[in-house]
């Protein structure tokens, strides 16, 4: 009798094991969805985390800044970080307005601009981009322009922007930024495809969103976007988890 409740255990151990299995199995499954919608690619994902905590770890493989020590490794505010083909590290210091440039292994290499009206000159930058012509574009939207800067350091051109944020430029030299209109109701927000001349193309995607009298939101709906190496643009908008 003993032998067999043994052997009866084991089978109902052995069944709720290759439930827990299934279970863990099936909560790992993905459950988006992926359709055309007027010629774009929709990816809907659901709200509900598709894994728990602890799917990975992350462990550091270089660290750059120092608290005390040699100034080129000390910042004051870093706002951004681009990497070019080489992977070198290109970090914009916003209160400096400047950008410090280091070799992959995290070696200081040169200073790229200062604080100033000038040619190469910075106000007040915002992001950096490394675009596919190997050229840096900074969003100095302090002066409201686009500096293009030689990945050396050698100043390129300047454009006026107007009112664009976080720029993206494909193989083709046209720019995806993203234009602001504000009113005292609500603000709106237009991602647009430009010319390298910033004349537009065409309109991505337009959002806007409610002001509130006395109400500063400090997290109001986001729209992000990047450019793949075949020239697509894939954005999405964070209110309703689809990437396009």
């Amino acid at each position: 009798m003993k032998s067999e409740i043994n052997i009866v255990s084991v089978v109902l151990f052995i069944s709720v094991l290759i439930m827990f299995v299934s279970c863990q199995k099936q909560k790992t499954e993905w459950k988006g969805t992926v359709e055309e919608v007027n010629g774009i690619t929709v990816v809907k994902n659901p709200k509900e985390p598709m894994y728990g905590e602890g799917v990975f770890n992350l462990e550091e493989e270089l660290s750059i800044g120092e608290a005390e020590g040699p100034e080129e490794y000390m910042f004051s505010q870093i706002i951004d970080v681009g990497v070019d083909d080489e992977e070198s590290i290109y970090i914009l210091d916003f209160l400096e307005a400047h950008i410090k440039v280091f070799s992959k292994s995290g070696e200081f290499l040169r200073t790229i601009g200062r604080r100033g009206q000038g040619p190469g000159e910075i106000q007040r930058p915002m992001n950096i981009y490394i675009t596919p012509a190997n050229e840096i574009l900074i969003n100095d939207r302090g002066a409201r322009y686009f500096h293009f800067i030689a990945l050396g350091g050698e100043y390129i051109r300047s454009i006026y922007q107007g009112r664009l944020s976080r720029p993206r430029v494909d193989t083709q030299n046209n720019i995806i930024a993203r234009s602001t209109i504000m009113d005292s109701a609500e603000v709106r927000f237009v991602l647009k495809k430009f010319d390298s001349e910033l004349n537009e193309l065409f309109t991505i995607f337009s959002y806007e969103y409610e002001i509130t009298p006395n109400i500063y939101n400090v997290y109001p709906p986001q729209c992000f976007w990047e450019v793949r190496s075949d020239d697509s643009i894939v954005w999405g908008f964070a209110d309703k988890y689809e990437l396009h």
